[in-house]
């Protein structure tokens, strides 16, 4: 086939358009449907948000375009004053475009915000989970300067459609508190406003959650500590754990079980991401390590005869990188119904991002490769541009009435600022091999609050476990909040806990 046309550099937009008369206030998530019929065949559409910040974003199309329309993006922003929090005064005009698939007019229009971010569709029936549709964060928060993203969330707002020439319009719905979030901080770093003291312990900056093991009723959760040593990433991550009966009261443990030695592939840190019962009924524990030099060494494995240690390293890695896989390091392990153990793992072949790639064993130290990797291949085609097509992370594999379910990391690089905006994602597929093609309507599951919350910038690293006593699906996962935003470097992260019902899961709908 031959390939689509090139898109056309965007043209110069309004500086801040009007917001059309048919907006609605917001300030809490929010699902918006409508059509317009544009009376002419040339004239404009535009989907618009004004934030209670100052920050607009509008959606425009041009009509007359056939079968497929080139959709820009625009945000008229604030420029950030360098090296302060200060709200920035200069405004600014950004555009980025992308082509989508429309039958024309009318123009049926589905915007839904969920957390901070906005999910555009065009079309009759929304469907949030195919290629063709928009899925805008409005600040790229994680890995920005501090003062770029201080303030910019869409707390609140307003919203409309709105066309240059109209011959019909019609706002069908706004609903609010569309797919509610519950959430709550379950486990703390110990670093300022958590240990008075202030000390800069093992997990002064960051506490991840990496695996989770229930045993006898008792629930462990192994996590990497991080201390602070001044650098973007955190610093020195060693291996904790903390228990409890369930997952909303969790003890972490004051002293780590496991870190990295010296002279070694893993000297510098060590993360969990895997816990399960060996065959010679000692506790294995998987995890990914890094070197002085931050290099990744592939997956590391070591044993215990107790869930709270002490536990022995293996020595050497037991899946080292590879070309092709280079390098190996988040991943998910599953023991399967025969007494297989299963890896997910991620690996980068350099050129598409992080994808996830199979591995089976029977002994948790000879791993076999599965033969059509990679399972979980990066985004191509129509998804090139979308919230993941940067990496795809495999973080935590579950089944539940015939499907394979898959929580993952997701993320993509802004090309207006360079910032990345990490989130997490959910998939299932009938088999663990694949395909992984059916998303989860809301694509983004476990997105970023808004406000001065503990998870407002960032959301990764989820970790999930099935209560099917009481219908539901609970997740943990890391966060950064307010002090992402306030500090110069992004030190700060937390643990945090999510549920929502197996059944709604199982619907596979946005409502």
């Amino acid at each position: 086939p031959r390939p689509p046309p090139p898109i056309p550099p965007p043209r110069p937009g309004p500086l801040t358009p009007a917001l059309p008369n048919t907006s609605r206030p917001y300030t809490s998530d929010f699902l918006m449907t409508g059509s317009v019929t544009p009376a002419a065949s040339n004239a404009t559409v535009r989907v618009v948000v004004a934030t209670s910040a100052g920050r607009t974003l509008w959606w425009e199309w041009a009509t007359g375009q056939g079968d497929a329309v080139t959709v820009t993006l625009w945000r008229s922003e604030r420029n950030a004053s360098a090296g302060n929090n200060a709200m920035p005064l200069q405004l600014k005009t950004t555009g980025v475009s992308r082509r989508f698939a429309s039958p024309g007019a009318p123009y049926n229009v589905s915007l839904l915000r969920r957390g901070s971010f906005f999910f555009l569709y065009l079309g009759s029936n929304p469907d949030f989970a195919g290629p063709d549709v928009w899925i805008e964060h409005p600040t790229f928060d994680l890995n920005c300067p501090h003062s770029t993203v201080a303030g910019d969330e869409p707390i609140a707002g307003a919203a409309g459609i709105a066309a240059s020439s109209v011959a019909a319009f019609a706002l069908r719905s706004f609903q609010f508190d569309v797919a509610p979030i519950r959430t709550s901080p379950v486990l703390h770093h110990c670093g300022p406003g958590i240990d008075p003291n202030g000390t800069r312990g093992w997990c002064y900056n960051q506490v991840i959650p990496g695996a989770l093991l229930v045993l006898n009723g008792t629930f462990y959760v192994y996590v990497a500590g991080q201390d602070y040593d001044g650098t973007d990433g955190g610093g020195r991550a060693r291996i904790g754990v903390a228990h409890g009966p369930d997952l909303d009261h969790l003890t972490l443990e004051p002293e780590f079980l496991l870190e990295g030695s010296p002279g070694m592939w893993d000297e510098r840190s060590v993360f969990p991401n895997g816990a399960v019962v060996a065959p010679n009924g000692s506790i294995a524990l998987t995890y990914m390590g890094q070197d002085n030099s931050d290099a990744w060494g592939g997956i590391g494995l070591a044993f215990s005869p107790s869930p709270l240690g002490p536990f022995s390293r293996h020595g050497a890695p037991v899946l080292r990188t590879r070309p092709g896989e280079d390098p190996i390091h988040e991943h998910t392990l599953n023991r399967l119904l025969n007494g297989t153990y299963l890896l997910f793992y991620t690996g980068n072949n350099g050129s598409t991002g992080d994808q996830g790639f199979l591995a089976t064993s029977a002994d948790l130290v000879q791993w076999t490769r599965y033969g059509g990797n990679p399972a979980l291949p990066a985004a191509s085609g129509l998804e090139r541009g979308g919230w993941d097509s940067g990496h795809r992370r495999p973080r935590s594999l579950f089944q539940h009435q015939g499907w394979w379910y898959l929580l993952y990391e997701g993320t993509q690089e802004d090309p207006r600022t360079q910032c990345w905006g990490d989130t997490i994602g959910l998939m299932r597929a009938r088999r663990v091999e694949g395909p992984w093609e059916d998303r989860h309507p809301l694509q983004v599951n476990v997105p970023p609050r808004v406000g001065a919350s503990f998870d407002s910038t960032w959301t990764g690293w989820p970790r999930a476990y099935l209560d099917e006593a009481s219908g539901l699906l609970q997740v943990l996962y890391s966060a950064g909040g307010d002090d992402f935003k306030t500090m110069p470097l992004h030190p700060f992260a937390t643990t945090g806990l999510r549920t929502w019902s197996l059944q709604k899961m199982a619907a596979w709908s946005v409502l």
